[in-house]
């Protein structure tokens, strides 16, 4: 299948975009005639992501390892890295879909995909094998990574918590989500950075709790990579008193 997004196709989205987050459905109506739905995958109009792409994107069905955050599918030397509960990633960043996905919501603030990932979310719980990590817990919180305030005031977007009030309806209906995780500052963007001891030492101390945790979190984020994000925001956590962080991405680039 042809993976490869023009992307002039990208940029016509941007207008759309930007202006969905204060029009009413009626105009959201109108700009779809003005800003056709292009799928990602293969470029047919109707939809952002086509029903025939949502079906062959590739998706991982089983947990990663808490530890090193590596596939609990293959035999692997575990680097006991992270303090984990559980890892859980929904596809590979490698794909060009899903990088092209991730790319135009998280950087080009299209907002117009947030139901694309709704749609791959029910179609991740439909096949994911096993129980949730989280199943025998009564309370949880939800929290997604806060963004950095300066890119998150140029994008006008907070990427993640969007995609935690997804995982809240599709995954965790039950539990309760908590923007208790704050930046200390602006840093550089580690997607910049190649070496992953660069980036650990980019983010050390980058976020603060804002109170007192006492239930266990669902950490939620749209991509895992060398886990120095995912794992400066578990120490804050941790804390504040969290008894357990148990991770969830949209994509993993490991």
């Amino acid at each position: 299948m042809e993976t490869v997004y023009s992307i002039n196709r990208v940029q016509n989205s941007a207008p759309k975009a930007q202006i969905l987050f204060s029009m009413s459905l009626f105009s959201e109506f109108a700009l779809d005639l003005l800003y056709p739905p292009t799928c990602l995958g293969c470029e047919r109009d109707g939809a952002w992501l086509c029903r025939t792409c949502l079906e062959s994107l590739p998706i991982f069905r089983h947990a990663f390892c808490p530890k090193c955050g590596s596939s609990l599918r293959e035999t692997h030397p575990c680097e006991n890295r992270f303090p984990f509960a559980s890892v859980i990633h929904a596809g590979p960043y490698a794909d060009p879909r899903w990088r092209l996905l991730i790319t135009s919501f998280k950087y080009k603030s299209a907002i117009c995909l947030q139901q694309v990932f709704r749609l791959i979310l029910v179609r991740f719980r439909d096949e994911f094998l096993g129980a949730w990590p989280w199943a025998g817990y009564e309370r949880m919180s939800i929290v997604p990574i806060p963004p950095d305030p300066v890119r998150a005031r140029i994008r006008n977007l907070d990427h993640a918590a969007i995609l935690a009030d997804a995982v809240h309806e599709l995954l965790v209906p039950w539990g309760v989500i908590e923007h208790c995780l704050e930046r200390n500052g602006a840093s550089l963007s580690n997607a910049l950075l190649e070496r992953n001891e660069l980036r650990s030492v980019n983010v050390a101390g980058a976020f603060r709790p804002r109170g007192p945790i006492q239930d266990p979190v669902l950490l939620i984020d749209d991509v895992f990579t060398s886990g120095a994000t995912t794992l400066e925001a578990a120490r804050a956590l941790f804390l504040a008193g969290a008894p357990a962080v148990h991770v969830f991405t949209f994509a993993t680039g490991r």
